[in-house]
């Protein structure tokens, strides 16, 4: 049986055991920490007041929608946390299903595979974040809403509008839906008139939409000209800067570009026909591709402008956190293609087609879980940490700065401060490389010091903690750190100056 006809949403299957169970047993990482820290000491006005400063006001609905949970289930906060983000997901891919089919007119089995990409594309490690699951919350509204926006019935289009502006939360959904009503009107022709109307309002609506931003709701206090155009972008617009984003946007393309060169191959090898033949007469539309090419294009612009990029090789951090706009995109880019390599496939000695699906499935499952893998390393050094900051003598009020050769992760300032915050339940310390302390600018207003959790700091001494027993990533796979966590990053000694 078909891989893609053999489940009708088996994404789900995928959700479940790659991404739900990993985000369940996987603390609250990155940003994560700074809102369950706000969840634990009831002081959640803190986050609303960041995402305030952010100028994403919206933001904060979620964050409502799991106090309220909570308040009526008692649910553990995490889990909340966590599990919205899975559900979101689904709905996510749900979406990319019917888009698969309103767009690009795919039958329901490759609609089905676009889907199951989309919940196997190697970033969702990320989601150890609950901000920056916001992300995808924000991008399923985008897409939810986009295919109201597009009905000629006046109450939907202004349904789908008002989704459509919860969506622009996330600034780079502004140049993506612009992108998205662009490859829609091209792909649609006989609708033309009037889906050219509804790309022009809806770039009406987008630079509408940023100027009063911009104007009346633009990032402050911490976020002061956070993703806002100005004229010191115009350094990140230069010609090699943009090419080296474009190169590291691309790896999520080429990585897999090589599968349909060896399908045509094989065909060719295997009914010993030239690759010309194989080519011959074949009924591919090239500009499926083109479109989605374009789309990617609207997707990655705002991210280029400001000189971040993302690689699908990027698993340890959370820079891929810029490229979830490109899952959808991949999804239905690479259904398409195999629904392709499928109508060349009609020679006598026919080649398995699910046999390179299952390969591609495989490359993306390696790279997602060792994503899960590199979140798991980091769970664990924390939960260690914590533990061996309560077997010794509680650290004295101050500056701190963790030293080892290869900690498993990148630890931020915060994440240092809330592990002592969990050893010793204050937030007495503040943690940084050359023991400096607070900037002024953090420690000149409560909500800052409770946001970063160092609410209770006092400069008294500058401690030193040093770690033995480190590993480099291969040692960490050769000891089986994941197993033995316990015996590795232990503390060996804690220099004070006080």
């Amino acid at each position: 049986m078909n891989i893609s006809e053999k489940y009708n949403n088996y994404y789900l299957y995928s959700i479940l055991f790659f991404i739900f169970l990993p985000l369940n047993l996987i603390g609250q990482q990155f940003d994560g920490i700074l809102i369950l820290y706000a969840f634990e000491t009831n002081s959640i006005d803190v986050v609303y007041e960041w995402y305030k400063q952010a100028g994403r006001y919206l933001h904060q609905i979620p964050i409502y929608i799991v106090e309220l949970i909570n308040n009526f289930t008692k649910i553990d906060y995490e889990i909340i946390l966590d599990n919205l983000i899975i559900f979101f997901l689904i709905l996510f891919c749900l979406e990319i299903k019917k888009y698969s089919y309103i767009i690009f007119n795919l039958e329901e089995k490759w609609c089905n595979l676009a889907a199951l990409f989309v919940s196997i594309f190697p970033i969702w490690h990320i989601f150890v974040s609950f901000d920056i699951g916001q992300y995808i919350i924000s991008t399923y509204f985008l897409f939810f809403g986009f295919r109201y926006y597009i009905q000629k019935n006046k109450f939907k289009f202004i349904f789908g509008l008002i989704l459509i502006l919860y969506s622009f939360n996330v600034e780079s959904n502004l140049s993506f839906v612009i992108g998205l009503s662009l490859i829609h009107l091209l792909k649609k022709k006989s609708d033309y008139n009037f889906l050219l109307i509804r790309l022009f309002t809806i770039i009406g609506i987008v630079v509408s939409y940023y100027f009063v931003r911009m104007h009346y709701f633009s990032p402050y206090g911490l976020f002061e000209g956070y993703n806002t155009l100005h004229m010191g972008i115009l350094n990140n617009i230069t010609p090699s800067k943009i090419i080296a984003n474009i190169i590291q946007y691309s790896s999520y393309l080429y990585l897999f570009l090589w599968m349909p060169v060896f399908f045509i191959i094989h065909i060719s090898i295997k009914n010993k026909i030239s690759i010309k033949k194989v080519l011959k007469k074949n009924e591919i539309d090239y500009f499926n591709y083109f479109l989605l090419i374009i789309l990617a294009g609207f997707a990655i612009f705002p991210y280029i402008i400001s000189n971040k990029s993302s690689s699908i090789f990027y698993l340890s951090d959370y820079y891929q956190r810029h490229a979830i706009l490109l899952a959808p995109i991949s999804g239905i880019f690479f259904s398409i293609m195999f629904k392709d390599l499928s109508k060349l496939n009609h020679m006598s000695n026919k080649i398995s087609v699910n046999f390179y699906i299952s390969i591609f499935i495989i490359i993306n499952l390696i790279l997602l879980n060792y994503g899960n893998y590199r979140k798991t390393e980091s769970n664990l050094f924390r939960k260690n940490m914590i533990s061996e900051f309560k077997n010794i003598e509680k650290i004295p009020k101050g500056n701190i700065k963790i030293i080892s050769k290869n900690l498993p992760m990148d630890l931020r300032d915060y994440e240092i401060n809330y592990l002592l915050f969990s050893a010793y339940g204050e937030a007495s310390w503040y943690a940084n490389n050359d023991l400096s302390g607070p900037k002024d600018f953090y420690n000149s207003k409560e909500i800052y010091r409770h946001l970063f959790i160092f609410s209770d700091y006092e400069p008294e001494c500058n401690i030193k903690i040093i770690l033995k027993n480190d590993l480099t990533k291969i040692e960490r796979l050769k000891y089986l750190y994941i197993l033995n966590y316990k015996n590795f990053y232990s503390i060996d000694s804690v220099e004070k100056n006080c």
